[in-house]
């Protein structure tokens, strides 16, 4: 007699579910260490748009734009209010033993656009994330940003 069986076993069952929990753990895992890096990476592009929008707002209005850095809170204030770092990044500078170790490469903190589009002074901007990755953004007098990334060695533009 031959009996054709419908359905799962347990152990069926039980194997199944082990895989899709072990994926599941990998998938976890690998978005979390991901995270350190990604908000690095967000915190430049908005860094880097408050510069653009800073300069872009002093030549419209014909009048200088100032923004002001705070390495002990983390935290800039500019064109759309204050802003806070995400929660891994913070202004450092463990790398440039000539700059500034707070990571704020600014006079007083603070960077002015004039209305023709330029920059008092021209600086840098260190920001680090939780597993020591670290970002320069360089502001130049013309108003140029570049930013460049510590790959272990050396600085390269991005």
């Amino acid at each position: 007699m031959s009996h054709s069986a419908k359905g799962l076993t347990l152990i069926e069952l039980v194997t199944a579910l082990a895989i899709v929990s072990i994926i599941t753990t990998l998938v976890i895992y690998n978005f979390a260490s991901q995270s350190p890096h990604r908000q690095l990476k967000e915190a430049t592009q908005t860094l880097i748009s408050q510069f653009q929008l800073a300069r872009q707002k002093a030549i419209t209005e014909g009048k200088t734009v100032t923004l002001f850095f705070d390495a002990g809170t983390n935290q800039y204030t500019g064109v759309l209010g204050q802003q806070t770092l995400p929660h891994h990044i913070v202004f450092d500078n463990a790398i440039d033993q000539n700059k500034p170790s707070h990571g704020i490469d600014f006079d007083d903190n603070k960077v002015v656009f004039q209305p023709n589009g330029t920059v008092q002074p021209m600086g840098s901007i260190y920001l680090k994330n939780s597993r020591n990755e670290a970002v320069k953004v360089v502001l130049n007098i013309t108003g140029r940003i570049t930013q460049e990334w510590w790959n272990g060695r050396k600085w390269e533009k991005k």
